[in-house]
């Protein structure tokens, strides 16, 4: 968790937050560890801790943003946050060959799905995070893309 000065290096407006999702999170088991909320998309590593907190919240509602203070969320049992720098990588949408290959990507009005996951700076280990999220609505990639390079803190809730 972050908090105090790192969590004042996310870049944003003063005092913003975004809200990335918000609805009720489904699950894609047999297409491998997908979870969405509609077609935001978030894909976990079965076996983990974070895939077993996370099927916790298979038909509830689950909010996701991006937040400059984590101190609200402190230590709940409901909340996870990731910190680090966003990453920011596209793939090609898929056609009728490869979805029959690799499953359904995200619908959305891009020409790319777009896939972002965080980077933990902190002790120079460059760890990737536990989760990756993927969209293809230009909307929902617009919120992320003031963020890209950034150390940014993403919260996700269950309610």
């Amino acid at each position: 968790m972050c908090i105090g000065a790192e969590a004042a290096r996310l870049h944003a407006a003063p005092g913003a937050d975004a809200i990335v999702a918000s609805g009720t999170l489904d699950g894609r088991f047999l297409a491998g560890s997908l979870f969405h909320i509609e077609e935001f998309w978030m894909r976990v590593a079965k076996g983990t801790e974070f895939h077993r907190w996370l099927s916790q919240g298979l038909d509830h509602t689950v909010v996701i943003r991006l937040a400059a203070d984590t101190v609200p969320f402190g230590d709940e049992k409901n909340v996870r946050i990731l910190s680090g720098t966003l990453v920011h990588e596209t793939a090609p949408k898929p056609t009728a060959i490869t979805t029959d290959v690799v499953g359904r990507l995200p619908a959305g009005d891009s020409g790319f799905v777009h896939v972002y996951f965080v980077r933990d700076e902190i002790g120079g280990s460059g760890t990737l995070g536990a989760i990756t999220f993927e969209s293809a609505d230009l909307a929902t990639v617009s919120k992320f893309s003031a963020y890209e390079g950034a150390h940014v803190n993403i919260i996700i809730e269950i309610r």
